[in-house]
C-alpha cells in the first residue's frame, strides 16, 4: 500500500489577515448601527411603547388561543405540540420591539409547564427556582399552561423527584391567587391526583380557565360512559372572578361550582355526560344561574331524560348561541329558553336515529319560529357546499351541507351580507347534512317577512328549489349563483299549488328582481371551441351536467324565457329588472335573444344589466 503524502503546511495568519478581519468585524458593526438607525424612522418603531405594548398583548392572546385549539382538536392521534412561546417572536422583529416587549411585565406573565419545556432546576435549590419564576414573571397576574404529559424516552420525565407534575404542581399551589389565566391540557393521566390537590385553595384573581383532554388520555376516558374523567370541586368551590369556562371531554356535574353566576362565555365540547337522567333538567336549572352569560358554545347538550322539565329560562344577555347536535336536542333546548331579539342562533344539525326525521325536523321549525318571533327575518342566504366538500352518504342520500343564514332588519345592504364574512353576523345561521332536511325546514319556518333571498350552489335544478319558500310569499329581490340558477325559469315557471278557486299560486309571487352570479353561459359553437376540450372549464359544481346530472351545461336561456313567459300568461306577476353579474361566456346577444323570445307584454318596464367575464 503506497504512503499517504503528507499535507501541505498552510501558512500563519499574518498581520495583514489579522487587520483584515477586525475590520470587517467593525464594518458589521457599522451596518448593525446603521440598520438600527434606519428601522427606527420606519412607521412601527416609531409607535409609542404603550401602544405597542397592547398590540403586542393581544398578538399574544390570539396565539395562545390558536395554540390550545390545535392542542385540544379532536382527532384519535394527537401528535407532539409545538412550543408554548411562539408568541415571543415578536419580540425578535427589532431593537425596538424587543426593548418594549421586555419592558412589558404583563407580556411576560406567562409559564408553559410541559415535559419539553420545563428548565433542569435540579442543580439548584428550591429558593432558586422561586425567584427565576418571580424574575420573569414579576408581581404581574399570570397565564399558565399546564400540560401534563410524558416522554419516556426523557430522562427527566422519568425522574420522580424532578418530574414535570412536581415543579408545575407546586408553582400552582404557591401562585393559585396570582393565577389569571389557566390551561390544563391532560395527555397522560400520571400526576392528576397531585394536581387536584395543587388546586385546592380559592383563586380570587382567576378569569379564565379552559380544561382538556388529548392523546393517550382523550382515547381512554372517552372509550365508554363508566370511564369517564370527572372533575371535582376545584378552588375550595369559589371562583369569585371566572368569566370564561372551556372544557373538552372531561365530565363534571352541572351543578358545578366552577359554574359560577359570574360566567360571561361557557364552551362545553365532547361533554361523556354525569347523571343522565337528571343532566338536561340540571342543564336548564344551571342556565337560569348564568345570568351574565353572553356566549354559549356547545355540542354536548344533554338529552332529555325520564323525568319531565317544564322550565323556561331566559337569556336576555346572550349574544351568541353555537350548538352543534342533533335536531331533537336542538328542539329541546329552544323550547326551553327565550332569547334576545339581537342574539345570534348557529346550529350545526347533525343525523340522529332517535326519532323521525320529518317529526324531528318540524318541531325544530316550530321552535326556531317561536325563537325569531321578536326580530323577524328579512335577508337570507342558502348555499350548498361545492361537490367533494363532504363525503357521500352510504346510505343513498345526499350528502351535500346546505348552509342557511338568515339576518333581521338591518342597516346593511343584501350585498353587504351576502358574502363568506359579513360585517352583521348572521341572527340564524343552520347547516345541515342533507339538501332535503333543509327544503323540510324553509317549508316550515314563518318567513313572512323574508324580502331578500340568495340561493347558491349545486343544487340540482330540476328539484324546484323555489317551492321551498312556500312561506316567505313577499321577497322581492332574487338572486341566483351556480347550479341552482340552470333552469330557474322552470322553478318560477310552475305553480306551486293552487288556492281554493283554482287560481295558480306560484312561488316567491311578489318577485321584481333576478340577479344571476357566476352563472356560466355555454359557449357558443360558432366561437370555434372545442366542446369535449373545454368540459373542465364550464362543466364544474355550477354546471347542470356536472356530477352526473343531467341538464343543460350552463344557464338554460330558452327555459329562462319559457318559465317567464307561463308565469305572466297565467296571471303571475312579472318581473321588473334582470341582471346578469360576472357570468363567463356571456355576450350581448344573449340578451337581445330572450328579448326575441319575449313578447313586448313580457318585456315592458324590463331592465337589462350584466357585467360579464
Amino acid at each position: 500500500m503506497a504512503e499517504l503524502s503528507t499535507p501541505p503546511a498552510f501558512p500563519r495568519p499574518t498581520q495583514t489577515r489579522v487587520a483584515l478581519k477586525e475590520q470587517l468585524a467593525f464594518l458589521d458593526a457599522q451596518a448593525l448601527t446603521i440598520r438600527r438607525h434606519l428601522n427606527a424612522l420606519s412607521l412601527p418603531s416609531r409607535l409609542p411603547p404603550e401602544i405597542l405594548a397592547e398590540i403586542f398583548l393581544i398578538q399574544a392572546a390570539l396565539t395562545h388561543e390558536s395554540h390550545f385549539d390545535r392542542a385540544l382538536v379532536l382527532a384519535p392521534f394527537s401528535a407532539r405540540v409545538g412550543s408554548y412561546y411562539r408568541w415571543i417572536h415578536v419580540a425578535h422583529v427589532c431593537h425596538y420591539w424587543r426593548g418594549v416587549a421586555l419592558s412589558c411585565s404583563e407580556f411576560k406573565a406567562f409559564m408553559a409547564f410541559e415535559s419539553w419545556a420545563v428548565p433542569d432546576l435540579r442543580q439548584h435549590a428550591s429558593s432558586t427556582s422561586d425567584v427565576w419564576f418571580k424574575t420573569w414573571n414579576g408581581d404581574h397576574p399570570l397565564t399558565v399552561v399546564y400540560h401534563q404529559n410524558g416522554d419516556y424516552d426523557c430522562r427527566r420525565c422519568l425522574d420522580g423527584a424532578w418530574y414535570t407534575h412536581s415543579i408545575g404542581h407546586r408553582y400552582l399551589s404557591n401562585h393559585l391567587h396570582r393565577l389569571r389565566r389557566l390551561v390544563i391540557i391532560i395527555e397522560t393521566d400520571g400526576g392528576s391526583r397531585e394536581l387536584w390537590k395543587a388546586l385546592g385553595e380559592t383563586a380570587g384573581a382567576l378569569e379564565s380557565l379552559r380544561i382538556g383532554l388529548r392523546g393517550e388520555a382523550r382515547r381512554y376516558h372517552m372509550e365508554d360512559f363508566h370511564s369517564r374523567l370527572t372533575l371535582p370541586d376545584l378552588f375550595d368551590c369559589r371562583t369569585p372572578s371566572l368569566i370564561s369556562l372551556a372544557t373538552s371531554c372531561v365530565s363534571y356535574s352541572w351543578s358545578n361550582p366552577l359554574l359560577c353566576p359570574t360566567l360571561r362565555h361557557l364552551e362545553v365540547t365532547a361533554h361523556p355526560g354525569h347523571l343522565p337522567d337528571l343532566d338536561f333538567q340540571m342543564f336548564i336549572a344551571t342556565l337560569e344561574e348564568l345570568s351574565h352569560l353572553e356566549t354559549l358554545v356547545i355540542d354536548s347538550i344533554p338529552q332529555v331524560g325520564s323525568l319531565p322539565c317544564d322550565k323556561v329560562v331566559s337569556l336576555l344577555r346572550l349574544r351568541v348561541l353555537r350548538a352543534a347536535t342533533t335536531t331533537g336536542r336542538a328542539t329541546s333546548l329552544l323550547s326551553h329558553i327565550r332569547l334576545s331579539p339581537s342574539a345570534s342562533i348557529h346550529l350545526d344539525l347533525l343525523r340522529s336515529q332517535d326519532s323521525p326525521h320529518d317529526d324531528s325536523i318540524l318541531e325544530l321549525a316550530q321552535a326556531l319560529t317561536e325563537a325569531i318571533r321578536d326580530a323577524p327575518l328579512r335577508v337570507m342566504s342558502w348555499s350548498v357546499a361545492v361537490d367533494g366538500a363532504a363525503p357521500r352518504s352510504n346510505t343513498g342520500g345526499e350528502s351535500i351541507k346546505s348552509s342557511i343564514r338568515a339576518w333581521a332588519a338591518t342597516r346593511s345592504p343584501p350585498d353587504d351580507l351576502w358574502v363568506s364574512k359579513p360585517d352583521v353576523a348572521p341572527r340564524l345561521t343552520i347547516v345541515q347534512d342533507t339538501i332535503g332536511s333543509a327544503k323540510t325546514l324553509l317549508c316550515s319556518v314563518d318567513l313572512a317577512s323574508l324580502d331578500a333571498l340568495h340561493v347558491a350552489g349545486p343544487m340540482p335544478a330540476e328539484g324546484e328549489w323555489t317551492h321551498a319558500f312556500a312561506q316567505a310569499p313577499n321577497v322581492v329581490l332574487l338572486r341566483v349563483t351556480g347550479r341552482v340558477g340552470s333552469l330557474l325559469g322552470t322553478c318560477l315557471g310552475r305553480p306551486a299549488k293552487r288556492d281554493d278557486q283554482g287560481n295558480p299560486l306560484f312561488p316567491l309571487p311578489r318577485l321584481q328582481a333576478l340577479q344571476f352570479v357566476g352563472i356560466r353561459f355555454e359557449p357558443s359553437p360558432s366561437s370555434g371551441r372545442n366542446i369535449a376540450a373545454t368540459f373542465d372549464d364550464w362543466c364544474c359544481d355550477c354546471c347542470e351536467v356536472a356530477d352526473d346530472r343531467s341538464g343543460s351545461p350552463g344557464l338554460d336561456l330558452q327555459d329562462l324565457v319559457k318559465g317567464l313567459r307561463r308565469r305572466t300568461e297565467l296571471g303571475g306577476p312579472g318581473i321588473e329588472r334582470v341582471e346578469f353579474l360576472n357570468c363567463l361566456h356571456m355576450k350581448t346577444s344573449h340578451a337581445g335573444r330572450i328579448e326575441y323570445h319575449m313578447s313586448a307584454r313580457d318585456t315592458a318596464g324590463f331592465v337589462w344589466c350584466a357585467t360579464t367575464r
